[in-house]
């Protein structure tokens, strides 16, 4: 990647960022990246992208089952039972796979018409989907993918070898994961931990 075409770029067009909200720590990290974006390049457009907004529009998911998928996924850590889960991602990734050429039409459908600068998820499980959605319609456009979590969980988690061009990861351990997942090194961008908000950072008055 080189930093001088990116930043005029994110000047023509919008930065995506691609959240959910299972948990709340995907949109509240894609919150805090576009703050400090918008703070760093006041004139570069970053727009927060739902991703269960862009691939299920109509909820039918919601309407078929009563609740959406972030809110079942949710209510199951509130009340801490969380037994099962592992077998429960296991289902969720066959399903994922099984509507891969789905969700990729859908998400071509929205890069074209927001005709992003960048593409940065910061969500697991539907990577293969967005990196072949940004190869097919905008392959010039850099896609990263950004860690929320101190490990991955491999295979088809947060890396998937064959579309995550850029990885941003907090941890050695998610480095040496992705390493071995077969990614090459110069594009595991390793950072000093989780993304936070600025205010973080700010000094108390």
């Amino acid at each position: 990647m080189h930093s001088d075409h990116l930043s005029m770029a994110a000047c023509q067009n919008p930065i995506a960022l691609l959240y959910f909200n299972a948990g709340g720590g995907h949109r509240a990290a894609a919150q805090a990246l576009k703050r400090e974006l918008q703070r760093q390049q006041p004139d570069c457009p970053v727009v927060l992208v739902d991703l269960f907004a862009v691939l299920d529009p109509q909820q039918r998911f919601k309407r078929l089952t009563g609740f959406s998928p972030e809110s079942y996924y949710n209510k199951r850590l509130s009340t801490g039972f969380t037994l099962g889960l592992k077998q429960e991602l296991k289902v969720l990734q066959a399903m994922i796979r099984v509507a891969h050429p789905k969700l990729v039409r859908r998400l071509v459908q929205y890069w074209l018409a927001l005709k992003p600068s960048m593409v940065v998820s910061l969500v697991p499980n539907f990577n293969r989907a967005i990196g072949a959605s940004v190869a097919k319609c905008c392959p010039d456009r850099p896609f990263l993918t950004v860690m929320t979590d101190l490990a991955d969980y491999p295979p088809h988690f947060w890396v998937e070898p064959n579309y995550t061009e850029h990885l941003i990861c907090g941890t050695a351990y998610a480095y040496a994961q992705a390493v071995a997942q077969g990614l090459n090194p110069q594009h595991i961008h390793r950072v000093s931990g989780m993304v936070l908000s600025p205010r973080f950072y700010q000094s108390p008055t």
